[in-house]
């Protein structure tokens, strides 16, 4: 599979951007957990053993900790 999420900060916030949408922000809700378009998904980041994000696991309605790893 193919597909990327692009992340950057803006005026305080995160966002994600995937494919043909627009850029939204995430909220935060509790450590490195996140909800992401309205309440419909989850993007938890993953940590390595120095505290360095290695990538996330998305969680929708049908699917449970889909991983995305970093990319350079």
């Amino acid at each position: 599979m193919d597909f990327y999420y692009h992340l950057k900060t803006e005026k305080g916030k995160l966002y994600v951007h995937c494919r043909n949408s627009d850029s939204d922000p995430i909220t935060p809700l509790i450590k490195d957990t996140f909800k992401y378009y309205g309440n419909y998904a989850t993007i938890k980041f993953l940590r390595d053993s120095g505290g360095v994000i290695t990538g996330f696991d998305l969680s929708t309605g049908r699917v449970l900790n889909l991983r995305f790893e970093k990319q350079q």
